[in-house]
């Protein structure tokens, strides 16, 4: 991969997704690329968790901008797997890019509110 290739997508600047930008097939494989971190609940837990680049894009992300913690992140993915009974790790990711989404796109009025 060149050095183009291997900027993050915060380096890159990426607004929300679903924007009309183009990547090459190593940015997409990046982007897809495995990484795992320990994230902390609110109750002190530690959690080993494997996702995407992309994931851990959006999720720091959220906490960066939007003043999210990682409680609250993992929280929201406990709650989505009560709803829809989703393993964990699937519902975390379900949760995190919907507020992504939701935080990062503006509405009609060209206003950043989600929920």
């Amino acid at each position: 991969m060149d050095i183009e290739n291997d900027k993050t997508l915060a380096q890159r600047g990426l607004g929300a997704l679903g924007s009309n930008m183009t990547y090459s097939e190593n940015e997409i494989e990046a982007m897809l690329a495995p990484q795992t971190r320990i994230i902390t609940n609110a109750k002190g837990k530690e959690i080993k968790l494997e996702q995407s680049v992309l994931f851990w894009t959006m999720f720091d992300t959220l906490i960066q901008e939007w003043s999210f913690t990682e409680a609250q992140l993992i929280g929201y993915g406990y709650d989505t797997t009560q709803e829809f009974g989703l393993p964990f790790s699937l519902a975390i990711q379900d949760a995190v890019s919907h507020l992504y989404k939701d935080w990062t796109t503006p509405d009609e009025q060209g206003s950043y509110s989600a929920i």
